[in-house]
């Protein structure tokens, strides 16, 4: 195992001290791929290279199965560090790099690790004669062939199209062994999703929540957390919940109880009825997947449920989905939701439709207005 414990680290700028990342506390397991995703500038690198050895840390520990690993040479520490770019030897074919980092094994290693990264007939090119593309495929492949416990991989593949990027992404899925650790930082959400075991999301230099893909998506620990995963973006609605519990929203005209009962981030019990003042303010989100659209009148056989009323003002064809907006009647503003295509052939609906929408209380998300703390 991989730990990091209040792990910070800072730099100096034009006498001023820049924090990078601050109190990262994080674990990786032999037989996972953990992914750290977040956006750009955001400590990701920072973090690799903290790991390798090429920083130090300004407060904190690593340590690698137990041991210390902060003080351990970068060459001591049994890891290979892929970055998006890499560094050749111009003399050397792409053959000869594989070979010099299979040690010198039998060829037909060489070969295979080439050819299931899409270089198999270009064993004899120089990497000045390989594109972006082919040459972001080798550096790859160099990791591929290095027999490390730790393999770090900082968004080797960024530049390639969606196919080359998906086909090399279940290459690397198929590297993880018992004896192995996998760390890859991305931006790419859909990257994530392909190869996570579990997913550690790095904001503003912290860890902001860690876990499965599942997780993450259904329980997001924060309001700023909910989009990280998601193809189309939460809606959200504002309103004031009282000592009963009751939910009520101006804006929408939503009027539910909510049934909250811890919050995800600290497991505090939260009962509305012990707030002091006699309603607090919130914020409730709803995924558009979780929207079920039908023909006015509609209902199904769904207890505990919101019903809406509105047109369809836009549809959008999404291949395997179609996106609508919807305007709620009598209230100034939209609802977005998405539904399958086969659900769009069966009841195909076009703007000016009349529709309603019913989404369950059990898919709202619930976070305090002020902090953005998940409630519930």
């Amino acid at each position: 195992m991989l730990s990091l414990q209040n792990v910070s680290f800072s730099v100096s700028q034009f006498k001023r001290s820049i924090q990078v990342l601050l109190d990262v506390n994080l674990e990786a397991y032999e037989g996972e791929v953990l992914v750290v995703l977040g956006d750009s500038g955001c400590g990701k690198t920072t973090l690799l290279r903290l790991i390798a050895g090429l920083l130090t840390p300004s407060e904190g520990r690593i340590e690698f199965n137990g041991k210390a690993f902060t003080n351990v040479a970068p060459h001591e520490r049994q890891l290979s560090l892929t970055f998006q770019s890499c560094n050749y030897y111009d003399h050397w074919n792409i053959g000869q790099h594989l070979k010099h980092d299979l040690g010198y094994k039998a060829s037909n290693d060489a070969s295979s690790i080439l050819s299931r990264v899409g270089l198999g007939d270009l064993a004899e090119k120089y990497p000045h004669e390989l594109s972006g593309g082919q040459q972001q495929r080798l550096a790859v492949a160099r990791a591929l062939a290095t027999d490390r416990r730790i393999m770090l991989l900082d968004e080797p593949i960024v530049h390639l199209d969606q196919t080359s990027k998906r086909e090399l992404l279940n290459v690397i899925v198929g590297q993880k062994r018992a004896d192995r650790i996998m760390i890859y930082v991305t931006h790419d959400a859909d990257d994530a999703l392909v190869l996570a075991d579990r997913i550690a999301i790095l904001q503003f230099g912290r860890i902001a929540q860690i876990g499965t893909p599942e997780e993450i998506y259904n329980l997001p620990a924060r309001k700023s957390l909910t989009n990280y995963l998601a193809q189309h973006p939460m809606q959200f609605f504002g309103g004031q919940i009282d000592s009963r519990g009751i939910f009520v929203s101006e804006t929408t005209g939503i009027s539910c109880l909510l049934p909250l009962r811890k919050r995800a981030t600290d497991q505090e019990d939260f009962d509305p009825r012990q707030v002091n003042t006699s309603s607090r303010a919130i914020v409730v989100g709803v995924r558009p997947e979780s929207i079920e659209v039908g023909r006015p009148n509609f209902t199904s056989d769904a207890t505990d449920v919101v019903r809406l009323s509105g047109q369809v003002a836009e549809h959008r064809f999404h291949a395997a989905s179609q996106v609508l907006i919807i305007e709620v009647c009598q209230r100034a503003f939209r609802l977005m939701a998405v539904r399958s295509s086969a659900t769009a052939r069966d009841m195909p609906l076009v703007k000016g439709d009349q529709v309603t929408c019913e989404i369950a209380i059990q898919d709202f998300h619930c976070f305090d207005e002020a902090s953005g703390i998940r409630l519930g």
